[in-house]
């Protein structure tokens, strides 16, 4: 499916019109916050592609949310919104304690909180992640259990605050049966999301993870804006 004209003909119009980098400084802040945050991102996600994110989400200068929602976070139907109040999907490791106290006591109307919350929410859909054990930091100390009837190793866990994984590498035997008065090794853990490594930021990949299919043509803008509208830009 091709790209509207009008649509094209309104990005365009950013070429001659400074009002269209009013959110570059906030932009570039953010993605040099989560480089510091993630080293593993030194480099890698082009601030311009955020950029062009926001013209694509607001319609550009003249649409009612540039001043507001500009990105589109919070509006009916748009899933991040909750995602990032509720520290779900592992955006609770992205968000910084800043943002995650703004979304709670701010409107999301909020223009630049609205982009901060939208890329947030594109860290989010863009880190890979998987539940891993994870000892305490806090306390190394072996401990000892000592099985009652009734027991298994998943109750055990709960009760001693441990992980099942951790059980079972403290304890090889107890991966089979167990039986009262068997004692038991284990270490304090959890079990935590941890992020294991990042999506390519590309325009094909942020239409994929982020914009989810909502717009067919959404990588397409990406790269249109990126190709035919910022390297033209006269300021």
């Amino acid at each position: 499916m091709a790209i509207n004209q009008k649509w094209k003909d309104t990005m365009l119009m950013a070429i001659k019109d400074a009002k269209w980098d009013a959110y570059d400084v906030t932009i570039k802040a953010q993605v040099a916050l989560y480089e510091k945050k993630f080293p593993a991102l030194k480099d890698k996600v082009n601030w311009l592609l955020i950029k062009a994110m926001v013209w694509t989400e607001s319609g550009g200068v003249s649409s009612a949310s540039w001043a507001t929602r500009v990105i589109q976070i919070g509006n009916t139907g748009d899933p991040a919104y909750a995602v990032l109040k509720k520290g779900s999907e592992g955006s609770e490791l992205i968000m910084s304690d800043t943002l995650k106290k703004s979304l709670s006591e701010k409107s999301i109307d909020d223009a630049q909180l609205n982009i901060e919350a939208g890329i947030a929410y594109l860290y989010t859909r863009m880190a890979k992640s998987l539940f891993q054990s994870i000892r305490d930091a806090k306390d190394g100390k072996v401990y000892e259990y000592v099985v009652l009837p009734g027991d298994n190793l998943d109750k055990i866990a709960n009760k001693v605050g441990t992980t099942l994984e951790e059980i079972k590498k403290q304890n090889p035997a107890a991966s089979g049966i167990i039986q009262p008065k068997m004692k038991l090794k284990y270490i304090k853990a959890k079990t935590t999301r941890v992020i294991t490594g990042w999506y390519d930021f590309t325009a094909d990949t942020i239409a994929d993870r982020y914009n989810g299919g909502g717009d067919a043509n959404y990588a397409d803008k990406l790269k249109f804006i990126l190709s035919d509208v910022i390297p033209h830009l006269k300021r």
